[in-house]
């Protein structure tokens, strides 16, 4: 079961900071805040990738959480304000289009299919009448 996470707009970092604030001095370079930013919303990137997954998303052993990770910090060093959403909302997109990306592009390379297919390749195949459509779509074009 899922837990729905509250993440206040206020930090518990320096000078009580709101999201928005801390962005833009991340945006400037200050390094020391990019790293606390990213450790407290962990369980944010975790929880996202974990509803466009639709399963449990572990930080140390799945993919999934590496790519909403990069996803993350993608989302703080592009954020603009006056793009009318928040920065939740938008890091909450970007990390749901890059695993998304992911997604179809591991697919990708598990659906291989040979031009040069034989009935004896049969035993090899999941769905030979998907197969066969496609092949005879391919010679056609």
């Amino acid at each position: 079961m899922l837990r729905r996470l509250k993440i206040s707009k206020k930090l518990s970092m320096p000078n009580n900071l709101t999201v928005e604030e801390t962005i833009r001095l991340i945006q400037q370079g200050d390094e020391d805040h990019e790293n606390e930013f990213i450790k407290k919303y962990i369980p944010f990137i975790q929880n996202t990738a974990t509803k466009v997954c639709k399963r449990y998303i572990r930080t140390t052993d799945d993919d999934e959480f590496s790519i909403a990770l990069i996803a993350f910090n993608e989302a703080i060093h592009n954020f603009s304000e006056n793009k009318g959403s928040s920065f939740l909302s938008f890091a909450s997109l970007v990390i749901r289009r890059r695993i998304i990306d992911y997604i179809r592009q591991e697919q990708r390379k598990k659906v291989s299919l040979s031009i040069d297919y034989t009935d004896e390749d049969k035993e090899n195949m999941e769905n030979i009448a998907e197969v066969k459509a496609s092949l005879k779509a391919i010679r056609k074009s």
